[in-house]
């Protein structure tokens, strides 16, 4: 695909409320908006935002190397946060011209709520009830255990199985922890448990269906071990380096028979709406992806700002464009 211009602007946003990763406290967001424009003058926009406390590369690493491109097309020796930004320009150009979004109404894309238990999580549950959410993730291992059992056992409760529950701990638990969790709820609307443990070696001894995340990353999944027994894959572009290494694990999880869910590491709105899409042209877009993060954000960086109805983003062949007010120049 040819390229006639490149462009690279920056956005320091404002959170709506404190981001913890790992030992960050994120009180502010920023990120880099690239542009990339065609002969015919259709403009796609990508993200490259790496997160504190989760990409090896910094926001300043990520830019140099963005400057420092004589040709912007992807490569595996770019950084994760780069070759994902400029992968995603790039889809976001192409899904103007190329099926399956051209000439189609506004598809729908079901998304996973998140939340992290707070004193006022009962009524934050309520909330998404009625905004219609079939599916919540849970952070636990982040509060004493018995504080999280109980805390699952009131949203079991309250949603009355009518709602599936994902459990995420980040590598937070020991396997004692988790069979003492395993037995002290009802599992019957737990769907997974995404990074239970701290020693992989241990997954097949996890009495629920688990889920790994972090540890894509760190090794291909044809070659961690205990990959027969895990019952679903949680797909961060950002971190895996990009859409390409993405859709090759969303085929080998289908061949596979496993679950298969994009998350986003707190980019912006312009990111979350662009994964819908990517869903979309995988034919998963009924699985409730890792995609309710734009909450966290005090402005939206798209206009217009992106709308989540009934627990899933509307997705259109046009994709929506930055705020160039909340953009600036390097």
């Amino acid at each position: 695909m040819r390229i006639l211009d490149f462009k690279i602007k920056r956005y320091d946003i404002n959170l709506a409320k404190t981001l913890t990763v790992g030992t960050h406290h994120l009180n502010s967001r920023s990120g880099a908006i690239i542009s990339i424009t065609n002969p015919d003058g259709l403009v796609g926009y990508g993200e490259v935002a790496p997160l504190p406390g989760l990409h090896q590369e910094t926001l300043s690493q990520a830019i140099a190397q963005l400057k420092s491109l004589k040709k912007i097309i992807s490569s595996p020796e770019l950084y994760p946060s780069v070759n994902f930004g400029i992968e995603l320009a790039y889809f976001n150009l192409s899904r103007q011209i190329e099926a399956p979004f051209v000439n189609t109404p506004k598809q729908p894309v079901a998304i996973n709520a998140l939340i992290i238990p707070n004193e006022n999580i009962i009524t934050e549950v309520q909330n998404l009830i009625e905004q219609n959410f079939s599916t919540i993730k849970i952070k636990v291992g982040r509060q004493p255990l018995s504080d999280d059992i109980t805390t699952i056992q009131q949203i079991q409760k309250l949603t009355d199985g009518k709602v599936k529950l994902r459990l995420d701990a980040n590598r937070n638990f020991s396997l004692s922890d988790v069979n003492t969790l395993t037995d002290a709820i009802d599992l019957n609307s737990i769907e997974y448990i995404e990074e239970p443990l701290k020693n992989i070696a241990d997954l097949n001894a996890v009495k629920m269906p688990v889920a790994l995340d972090e540890t894509l990353a760190e090794c291909d999944p044809w070659n961690i071990n205990n990959i027969a027994i895990v019952d679903a894959l949680i797909l961060k572009p950002a971190i895996l380096g990009g859409l390409k290494r993405s859709a090759m694990l969303i085929n080998w999880a289908r061949q596979n028979n496993k679950k298969i869910c994009l998350s986003s590491t707190f980019e912006s709105s312009l990111t979350l709406e662009a994964l819908a899409a990517f869903a979309i042209k995988h034919n998963i877009s009924t699985t409730a992806h890792g995609l309710d993060t734009a909450k966290w954000f005090a402005q939206d960086i798209l206009t217009p700002p992106l709308t989540i109805i009934n627990g899933a983003i509307n997705i259109s062949q046009q994709p929506p464009i930055p705020d160039m007010d909340l953009l600036h120049d390097l």
